[in-house]
């Protein structure tokens, strides 16, 4: 029997990993927010996974983060293996 594919653990694991790509590159929850146009508060809910971040939106965050969204995809994907 498959055991049922849990989201939440999913959204944890992405928002440790968004928060640890923000931390390596010295930006602030804040300083991401108004680079996305967003609050702390929102930045903050996707990092402890309370909020998912949707696909249409991981170029803008990775945009945000000084990254290329290839890159930024593979080291999302990397977290979820």
């Amino acid at each position: 029997m498959r055991r049922a594919f849990d989201y939440d653990e999913l959204d944890r694991k992405i928002g440790d990993q968004l928060g640890r790509l923000r931390v390596e590159r010295g930006i602030r929850q804040l300083v991401l927010a108004e680079r996305l146009q967003t609050t702390q508060s929102m930045i903050s809910k996707v990092e402890s996974g309370g909020r998912s971040l949707k696909v249409r939106e991981m170029p803008q965050y990775a945009r945000a983060l000084g990254m290329e969204t290839p890159e930024f995809f593979e080291k999302i994907l990397a977290t979820i293996k």
